[in-house]
């Protein structure tokens, strides 16, 4: 089904709607997405050496890795997908593919959230620092157990 604004009752005639952070990200690679990844997670479970392509990071009672995942690219973004431990579950993060310091959204004084590209965590889109909340929230801890 395709939405028609015409027999919408809600529908405000001259009005946009704006969601700033969610356009393409223009001359974005897969290198500055995989680099932003890695952060994430730093930022998310903390100094955890993150596997990345199926090679699985082993700790006492934690395996986590994450992997590409293609078919969600899009507008400059790229698909990648968290998987963790015996958990039959996954987090699906499509991460704009910008250098660092213009995706990574901290809440700094310095920072305009107007000015960053949102990323998409199973297909709700946030800037980075919400972002990793979500994450913390879906795994459950916001921390990993320490390396033996």
């Amino acid at each position: 089904m395709t939405y028609d604004a015409h027999n919408d009752p809600q529908h405000v005639p001259g009005v946009a709607y704006v969601n700033p952070g969610t356009g393409p990200a223009e001359d974005a690679t897969l290198e500055h997405a995989r680099h932003a990844m890695l952060m994430l997670m730093q930022d998310a479970f903390g100094s955890v050496g993150w596997a990345t392509d199926r090679e699985m990071l082993e700790r006492p009672g934690v395996e986590w890795w994450f992997e590409r995942r293609p078919d969600l690219d899009e507008d400059g973004r790229f698909g990648f997908e968290l998987r963790g431990g015996d958990i039959d579950w996954a987090i699906e993060v499509v991460m704009p593919g910008l250098p660092l310091e213009q995706v990574r959204y901290t809440d700094a004084d310095d920072q305009n959230i107007w000015h960053f590209p949102h990323l998409y965590i199973d297909g709700n889109s946030r800037v980075w620092c919400y972002g990793v909340g979500v994450l913390q929230e879906k795994v459950g801890s916001p921390t990993l157990p320490p390396a033996a």
